[in-house]
């Protein structure tokens, strides 16, 4: 966009913050600072409360911005609100321990809010990366994200579709539709969190999707709806969960 922003082809021609993250996050990681530095005050300027009320209401956008601000700007103002609403968006146990995310930023306000592997894998993460790039000042230490991390490892890891609606005048919406890879995001997360990669769950996920490449690009599919071959996500959240186990497996 002219400000500098990005936005989803299937969403209105103005900045959104969740492109933008995206975006950003590549710069950032191809080392083009220039570019994605330019763009960091209109992209602050996306994460204002009163900007963009979907931003604050969705687990999933929290977990882009945070990582993407920290990198880009570890000192900004923002950035504390940002990690405050997504920590407390998780759900806890009685001793206030983490145990894991819903799709929503205020699971207790919304009856059809459910835990989700997904939505925490990423989430932790976020916070995690957060939690180094500012130099352990703005985050969430990785002792405090245990439970959610043993919480994981008990639940399904069943691909998830989910879409973010922002209001568009009277009765309409603004869809942007993201399908989450779970299994390579949760692996990938609890590899990052210290699980041991000889666990039976890391190893039959990693193994599955080890072998479940065509010609090293991967599909996405979810029963009751329609299977997506070789989108670009999908083979980097499956290279991304391999790199991982790669990691920690080579210290064993």
């Amino acid at each position: 966009m002219p400000d500098g922003t990005w936005h989803c082809q299937s969403q209105l021609p103005t900045g959104r913050p969740e492109a933008t993250a995206w975006v950003l996050l590549a710069l950032c990681e191809r080392y083009d600072w220039a570019r994605a530095r330019e763009a960091r005050s209109p992209f602050e300027r996306l994460l204002q409360p009163e900007h963009d009320r979907a931003l604050w209401s969705h687990v999933l956008s929290l977990t882009l911005a945070v990582p993407t601000l920290s990198t880009l700007s570890p000192d900004s103002a923002l950035l504390e609100r940002l990690v405050w609403a997504l920590e407390d968006a998780a759900v806890r146990d009685r001793q206030g321990r983490i145990l894991y995310w819903t799709q929503r930023a205020r699971p207790a306000e919304d009856p059809e809010a459910v835990p989700s592997p997904a939505h925490t894998a990423r989430a932790m993460l976020a916070l995690q990366h957060c939690w180094r790039a500012t130099d352990r000042r703005v985050g969430t230490a990785p002792q405090d994200l245990e439970t959610a991390a043993r919480w994981l490892l008990d639940q399904p890891w069943d691909n998830l579709y989910e879409e973010i609606r922002r209001p568009i005048g009277v009765d309409r919406f603004e869809v942007l539709a993201t399908r989450h890879c779970t299994s390579a995001w949760v692996a990938r997360a609890l590899l990052q969190f210290g699980v041991d990669p000889r666990d039976q769950r890391i190893r039959s996920a990693i193994g599955e999707l080890y072998t479940s490449h065509q010609d090293g690009l991967w599909d996405w599919d979810l029963p009751g709806h329609r299977r997506i071959p070789r989108p670009v996500w999908a083979t980097l959240a499956a290279l991304r969960a391999l790199e991982a186990y790669v990691q920690r497996a080579s210290r064993f």
